[in-house]
């Protein structure tokens, strides 16, 4: 009685581990499942329009750039002041000796000469062409800035399209996971299926090796998901 008592149990103890197996498995994918739904992305809901506004009040770059437009516009206005007319009034004279004494000065053979002078632009060709210089310099630097301000709006732009399909990625990921958790347990489920009547208690030659491919289908997932997760 002893004996068969003992091989009884020992007959038994495949039955346990299996099950011990199968109940360490349940609490691993319960796990997965807690972990996979306590994950949540940073929310970031800005319109574009608004995220230029800030970028246009708080970017240095930006300002420099509205900086460099300004320094071109007032050269512009420095190097058009050399264009303008100048009227000056002329002031000269002199006064001589009397015979041969050096310091007998008299009025009377001085001279006294009054006169203007007017200086017209037209005859500025050397400040003229810097003046067309600076023209052309503050377009360039005004289809720079306008460049520069298209390229951030753009970089903005494309960043919130990006964060937007961060979430829907992040979103398909942590289904996926939930989906390759019921495939693991489809596969565990098959693994302790009970025979048909009248048949024996057999395993398809692919049971087994479907238990192992779900598994490592759910770490990759996993993988994904965490990695997403982290960018």
């Amino acid at each position: 009685e002893l004996a068969t008592r003992i091989a009884n149990d020992v007959l038994a103890i495949p039955g346990i581990l299996s099950e011990v197996s199968a109940q360490v498995l349940e609490l691993a994918l319960i796990q997965v499942r807690a972990r996979t739904e306590s994950v949540e992305l940073n929310s970031v809901d800005m319109d574009p329009t608004v995220a230029i506004k800030l970028a246009r009040d708080n970017r240095r770059d930006w300002k420099n750039a509205r900086a460099n437009l300004v320094d071109a516009w007032r050269l512009v206005q420095f190097n058009a002041d050399d264009l303008e007319s100048n009227l000056d009034i002329v002031f000269s004279g002199d006064i001589s000796n009397t015979g041969d004494n050096p310091l007998r000065l008299r009025d009377t053979t001085g001279r006294l000469q009054v006169g203007l002078q007017f200086d017209a632009p037209i005859s500025r060709l050397g400040e003229r062409n810097t003046y067309r210089q600076a023209l052309i310099e503050y377009q360039q630097a005004r289809r720079n800035f306008y460049a520069f301000e298209d390229q951030v709006a753009n970089g903005l732009r494309s960043t919130l399209r990006t964060i937007e399909l961060h979430k829907v990625n992040f979103e398909l990921r942590r289904a996926a996971v939930h989906v390759a958790v019921a495939q693991v347990e489809l596969a565990r489920l098959r693994l302790q299926e009970p025979p048909k009547p009248n048949e024996d208690q057999t395993l398809g030659a692919t049971t087994a090796p479907d238990l192992v491919s779900a598994l490592a289908d759910l770490l990759n997932v996993q993988n994904d998901f965490l990695s997403l997760w982290a960018v």
